[in-house]
């Protein structure tokens, strides 16, 4: 009796939980991966803006990223 009492707002918990994590996206179940990956591509391509790596690197290193 007591847990169907409680059951509701267990519920309400969770539902809050994943809307305000900001690791969780409904669309990509990959916890962070994405933000990641844009993070690398960005230093990547900041890199190579720079002077810092070749034209061939910063393509064999992007096709990496993109896997």
């Amino acid at each position: 009796m007591i847990v169907m009492m409680f059951f509701p707002l267990i519920i309400i918990g969770v539902l809050i939980f994943f809307y305000l994590n900001p690791s969780y996206n409904g669309n990509n179940l990959s916890y962070g991966r994405t933000t990641q990956s844009n993070d690398a591509l960005e230093i990547l391509n900041k890199r190579f803006a720079n002077g810092e790596i070749s034209e061939e690197d910063y393509l064999r290193r992007k096709s990496v990223l993109n896997q």
